[in-house]
C-alpha cells in the first residue's frame, strides 16, 4: 500500500507541473469527492473502512470497480471506473477514472483531490 501512495503522490508532483493540465472539477471528478464523502461516512460509523466501494451508498450503478493493482487495465467500454486501497487506519486512495480523465483521492495528502494521468 505505501509504494502504491508513493507512486501515486509522485504522480501528483509530475502531472500538477505540466501546463495546461490542471482545470476546473469535473463531474468525474465531484463522483471521485463524493465517494471520498462516503468512506468517511462509513468509517465514522463503522470505525473501518469499507472492503469496496460498491458496497457504499451512492457508487454509480453503471460504474465498474477495480483493485488498485489493476489500474492498469483498460474497458473497452466507455465506463466510468473506480479503484480502491484502504490502508491500515484510515488512509485511503480512490482514483476514478473515464476515458483520458482520471481523479485521484488520497486521504490525507494535500491537495486531497488531483486530476492524475488516466494511463
Amino acid at each position: 500500500m505505501l509504494a502504491v501512495l508513493l507512486v501515486v503522490g509522485i504522480a501528483f508532483a509530475i502531472y500538477q507541473h505540466q501546463p495546461g493540465k490542471a482545470g476546473a472539477p469535473t463531474p468525474l471528478a465531484g463522483q471521485v469527492r463524493q465517494l471520498a464523502s462516503a468512506v468517511d461516512a462509513y468509517y465514522d460509523k463503522n470505525k473501518s473502512l469499507p472492503r469496496s466501494l460498491g458496497e457504499l451508498e451512492g457508487f454509480p450503478k453503471e460504474a465498474v470497480e477495480w483493485p488498485m493493482d489493476r489500474y492498469g487495465v483498460r474497458l473497452l467500454e466507455r465506463r466510468a471506473e473506480f479503484f480502491f486501497d484502504g490502508a491500515s487506519g484510515y488512509e485511503y486512495l480512490i482514483i476514478g477514472r473515464q476515458g483520458e480523465e482520471a481523479w485521484a483521492f488520497a486521504k490525507g495528502l494535500q491537495p486531497e483531490l488531483q486530476q492524475v494521468p488516466a494511463h
